[in-house]
């Protein structure tokens, strides 16, 4: 697993180079504690700005119920839920099912 923090910024050179520097650490997918991570993090935001978070994955999340709990208690906070899926094995429904409304414009495969 891994997990990066990177500030926010407008920055595209720096975003990209906060994710460079992310080192697989290998274990498991725990979705579920980085909506948690991220939800939190917005908890400082201007209450005027929009919160959005996009989970980006390769594959299934260690616990589909925690992963979408956490999507649900982000959500109903008015925090934007995206997924976004890599490859093949990622896991579509567990995508959609993190995804605001409405569902299509709110998670992708690429």
């Amino acid at each position: 697993s891994s997990q990066i923090e990177c500030a926010l910024s407008h920055n595209e050179s720096l975003l990209l180079s906060c994710i460079r520097s992310m080192r697989y650490t290998g274990g498991g997918t725990n979705t579920a504690d980085a909506i948690r991570t991220a939800r939190l993090l917005h908890n400082g935001t201007q209450a005027n700005r929009s919160k959005a978070i996009d989970v980006i994955t390769d594959g299934a999340s260690m616990s589909r119920y925690a992963t979408l709990d956490q999507a649900s208690i982000a959500r109903s906070i008015g925090i934007i839920m995206i997924g976004t899926g890599v490859g093949q094995y990622m896991v579509e429904s567990e995508l959609i099912g993190l995804a605001s409304e409405p569902k299509q414009d709110h998670w992708t495969n690429v």
